[in-house]
């Protein structure tokens, strides 16, 4: 049985229907649409491993856009564009001081206390399509 992590899909397909079935937290939730018109953005559409040039997270991925997992960024300052509900985006970073996020809320009580210089994972998370949060986790 696969294990699901946080926004890891199924995508399946029935002759006229495709479905997909989203763990989100701690709890699954299914998408069901015309196979022409799923609402959700392409089904397992993960950017795995693209390598940003600036610092600016894209946030319109409900299944998440992961950055510079071979390089990591050593920006201390990122901004964030086009958020939707249950956008999500993690970049590996190593920053010789916690980066900031212009506009974000960081969430100081989620994830691990970050560590100057050393390779971190910084997820960003927009539940509301609104408001974006990050956190850090130790890779």
């Amino acid at each position: 049985m696969p294990v699901f992590n946080r926004y890891n899909s199924v995508p399946a397909s029935l002759p006229d229907k495709e479905f997909a079935l989203v763990k989100e937290g701690d709890s699954f939730r299914w998408f069901i649409g015309d196979k022409n018109n799923l609402p959700i953005p392409s089904v397992g559409g993960t950017t795995k491993g693209k390598n940003l040039t600036g610092s600016t997270i894209d946030m319109s991925n409900i299944f998440g856009n992961n950055y510079n997992y071979a390089s990591p960024l050593s920006a201390d300052t990122y901004a964030f564009t086009g958020p939707v509900i249950n956008g999500l985006s993690r970049c590996f970073i190593n920053a010789p001081s916690q980066p900031v996020v212009t506009g974000a809320t960081w969430l100081e009580d989620v994830g691990d206390v970050f560590v100057p210089s050393v390779t971190m994972e910084m997820v960003m998370e927009s539940p509301n399509g609104i408001a974006v949060e990050y956190y850090f986790l130790r890779r």
